[in-house]
């Protein structure tokens, strides 16, 4: 597990922490609330389910009761009708059809009763009217035979006017003869004029209209509704699991099987509620008869009997299980709005949690940033102080105390001008402030850089570079500073000014050393083919000889020049050393009085160096001693052979066999705390020392897989070693024999962009016995080669300049030819010996490499090498 994942873990694992520590006090007081709730919404339904079913049985009693007494008001109605009373008075056919058109009008506008009947003193039907497809229809008489028999008929003719009898639950004939409507039938006996009693007007009510009654007023409940008269007999409702459209029972049996003990309790009390382990059980009563007590009836001198037989029950039932459900209900929509609040919780939970992690976090980054800045504080190399708008000292760190002098007890609410702003430099101080004060206390302040000076507690006076920046803290704002002592940057800002001088300088010499090479190669070519004409006299060859040797000193001299320029890659040749010191320390000596001492031995080892980067060595440390020595002394230069596994130790890096070559003066020496520095670059401590001789030594040296070390004492003197490793081959070059033009004829092309250089290449050249084929520039010399290749007269090499005019160089061209001929034999020839395609000619495909200047001899050493 890497780092990051450990971190994330560890950061859920905290947000899960803070989550709990929010989640589950509020899940348990939710919880709490949820328990309550429920009991309490349990206990509201319970009670709104009694009253319900209070209201439930009250509205059954007004409805039945409304029913009953409109049936009786239209029963009463029948009973005093005119056609009734005119069929009485005078029992004909035409009043009998009469008084049956009058009830099938009746029948046809209430539709509420499945049959009417008219019967007469002596039990027989005079008319009756039933309701066939929504229709009354009269009934023959032939089929009035049937009549309703003694269980209502005699109790209703036995009735006083104005009474009515309602008979038990029966079951009336439709129009067709397997039909059974199930009904009550209302009787009222009818009486005449004179006072007897003529019959009996009955109406017949459906029980459905009933049923249809208790459904109404149950439509919200849930339990299920029974209409029970005073026989025993009862209407029930269907209950959610019934099948529709139930009919009703007549068994006497069934009610009290269904209430138990309990129907004996409802029968003797008019109104109640109970609460069994059957269920919740709601009645009242209705009496039929409305106002008409059971006095007036035919059941009179019956007591309670009577009463119980005329008034009638509606109870409402609802089951045990009806009430389980509603506590069942609650509780889902309780855990329903309970686990929502779960989720509500945990989501706001998990949010604060963050909310509070992150508010955790960034006090403890603000906390670590505190200590970090604190630690920055104090581990700052630079002064950092902070002053408020009246210039006072605020904050005065460590480095702070260090660079100034001052501890921060002393400093601190004190004018910062008394402190880091010399005396002569306070107007500037204080106008800067006032420059910055402005917008610093309208919009703000970047930050900004400034150089001023310090002023220590010594009284020295010293450069410094101030970065500050303004910040607001209440009301006022406040500047925060970084100083830094920028009195080393000011000098070496001076020595890389030096530094670029001398580049400068070396740009310069470079392009010198190389036009002088170039006049040079004229010159010496021109005093190679003098000395070749004949009748030269003795005095005038040594004249030449002269010119010559002064010439090939200044070529030195341009080698040395294109040494400091640029430290260019050695050119090694196999050398005795010898001669090339005594030369260089003359050379670094002349017009010095100093005296110098040479121990040379005569079996120095040969070495593989570039004499013109070596002897630059030997004269920078010589001229070293030389200037460090005042007045007279002298200058002592040894060298010796170190063999691989003599006594006297190579320094720890080299092995194999080396040559050391000493330079030991008398001067005055180099300070200890100056030895570690003496070789970097622009160190120095002579006035007007570049710093750049020992730096440039010491390149060298490491280029030719040397080691140079120094030993020395204040005032004692200073001793130089350079070793350099052995040739491994101990046998100088052997001299070319100078055929003098002798050789082969070749056919040579130059390029050069010197016409002078042109000229004399090319005399030198057929002087040698050569043919020259001479071209200006790239172009010229590309166009030439191509033709004379065509053409079958190719030449046999090219001696191309390194730097041509017209923008195509020395490589360039050298690619060009090898594109036309790829085994072209080509030379490159250039005044920058160091340049690196000098040195390793090869790797860019030239066969040889001649340096400006160079002799007769040297061309033609080189052209003998490469072409025969």
């Amino acid at each position: 597990m890497n780092t990051h994942e450990k971190i994330t873990q560890r950061g859920w694992y905290d947000i899960g922490k803070h989550f709990l520590r929010i989640f589950l006090p509020l899940a348990i007081f939710v919880g709490s609330l949820t328990v309550l709730f429920y009991y309490r919404d349990v206990n509201t339904v319970l009670q709104a389910v009694k009253q319900g079913e209070l209201y439930k049985v009250d509205s059954q009693v007004k409805t039945i009761g409304s029913r009953f007494a409109s049936i009786v008001s239209d029963l009463q109605f029948l009973a005093l009708q005119s056609e009734l009373t005119e069929y009485l008075q005078d029992k004909t056919t035409i009043n009998l059809n009469k008084l049956a058109r009058e009830l099938e009008l009746f029948a046809a506008i209430k539709k509420i009763y499945a049959q009417i009947q008219f019967i007469d003193a002596e039990g027989a039907e005079q008319v009756r009217i039933q309701l066939g497809d929504g229709q009354p229809v009269s009934i023959p008489r032939d089929r009035l035979a049937s009549g309703i028999g003694g269980s209502c008929f005699g109790p209703a003719l036995g009735m006083a006017a104005g009474n009515i009898y309602i008979s038990g639950f029966a079951a009336v004939k439709g129009s067709q003869e397997d039909a059974d409507i199930p009904a009550i039938h209302f009787c009222a006996p009818v009486f005449g004029i004179d006072g007897d009693r003529h019959g009996v007007v009955v109406l017949s009510h459906p029980l459905s209209h009933l049923l249809n009654d208790l459904q109404s007023t149950a439509q919200q409940s849930d339990g299920r509704s029974f209409l029970v008269n005073g026989a025993g007999e009862f209407l029930v409702t269907a209950m959610e699991g019934d099948q529709a459209g139930q009919q009703p029972s007549f068994a006497q049996e069934s009610i009290e099987k269904i209430f138990g003990p309990t129907w004996q309790k409802i029968k003797t009390t008019e109104s109640g509620q109970f609460t069994t382990a059957q269920g919740l059980i709601s009645f009242n009563t209705i009496y039929p008869f409305g106002s008409i007590t059971p006095e007036g009836s035919a059941f009179i001198g019956e007591s309670s009997l009577a009463q119980a037989k005329n008034s009638w029950k509606t109870i409402s039932f609802v089951p045990e299980k009806n009430l389980d459900k509603w506590p069942e209900k609650i509780l889902n929509r309780i855990l329903l709005l309970y686990s929502v609040c779960l989720i509500i919780i945990a989501i706001t939970s998990v949010m604060l949690a963050r909310t509070s992690l992150r508010r955790q976090n960034a006090e403890t980054a603000l906390r670590e940033s505190e200590e970090e800045l604190r630690a920055i504080n104090e581990a700052a190399a630079n002064a950092i102080i902070a002053i408020d708008n009246n210039k006072n000292v605020l904050h005065w760190n460590p480095a702070a105390e260090k660079l100034f002098q001052y501890t921060a007890e002393e400093v601190v609410e004190k004018p910062i001008t008394s402190i880091i702003s010399p005396p002569k430099h306070q107007s500037s101080f204080t106008k800067l402030s006032r420059k910055f004060k402005l917008p610093m206390e309208t919009e703000g302040m970047e930050a900004k850089t400034i150089e001023l000076y310090g002023y220590k507690r010594d009284g020295t006076e010293f450069p410094v570079e101030v970065s500050f920046s303004a910040f607001k803290k209440g009301e006022q704002w406040h500047t925060v500073g970084i100083i830094r002592d920028i009195t080393a940057r000011r000098l070496m800002e001076k020595e890389v000014l030096r530094a670029n001088k001398f580049e400068s300088l070396g740009v310069l010499s470079s392009g010198i050393a190389h036009d002088f090479n170039n006049l040079l190669t004229a010159i010496i070519g021109n005093i190679n083919l003098v000395s070749k004409l004949s009748g030269m006299s003795a005095d005038s060859l040594e004249l030449l000889k002269n010119a010559e040797k002064a010439s090939r000193r200044a070529k030195a001299l341009t080698q040395q020049l294109l040494t400091f320029s640029k430290e260019g890659m050695p050119v090694r040749k196999t050398t005795a050393i010898s001669e090339l010191i005594e030369d260089s320390v003359e050379f670094a000596l002349h017009g010095s009085s100093l005296v110098h001492r040479f121990e040379i031995p005569d079996d120095l080892l040969l070495v593989d160096i570039d004499a013109s980067q070596i002897g630059h060595v030997v004269q920078n440390l010589v001229t070293n001693s030389r200037q460090a020595i005042k007045g007279s002394g002298v200058i002592h230069i040894s060298c010796r052979n170190i063999l691989a596994g003599e006594d006297e130790e190579l320094p720890v890096q080299l092995s194999g066999n080396f040559i050391a070559i000493t330079i030991r003066d008398t001067g005055r020496g180099i300070r200890e705390k100056d030895m570690p520095k003496i070789f970097d670059p622009y160190f120095t401590t002579k006035e007007m020392g570049s710093g750049l001789g020992l730096t440039i030594a010491h390149s060298i040296i490491q280029r030719h897989d040397g080691h140079i070390t120094v030993d020395s004492q204040e005032n004692k003197g200073s001793m130089f070693t350079v070793y350099l490793p052995a040739a491994v081959d101990q046998h100088l070059p052997k001299e070319h024999d100078k055929k003098k033009g002798k050789g082969k004829r070749f056919r040579i092309m130059v390029v050069d962009g010197e016409e002078m250089l042109l000229n004399i290449a090319g005399r030198m050249l057929v002087h040698l016995g050569h043919e020259c084929v001479c071209a200006k520039s790239a172009r010229e010399a590309l166009d030439t080669y191509k033709h004379l290749w065509k053409t079958g007269s190719p030449v046999d090499g090219v001696i191309v300049d390194l730097t041509l005019p017209g923008g195509m160089g020395g490589k360039e061209t050298a690619g060009a030819i090898f594109d036309i001929n790829s085994e072209a034999r080509i030379i490159v020839a250039s005044g920058y010996a160091n340049d690196p395609v000098m040195v390793d000619f090869d790797e860019y495909g030239f066969c040889a490499a001649i340096a400006k200047p160079f002799d007769m001899d040297e061309l033609a050493e080189v052209i003998e090498t490469v072409l025969e």
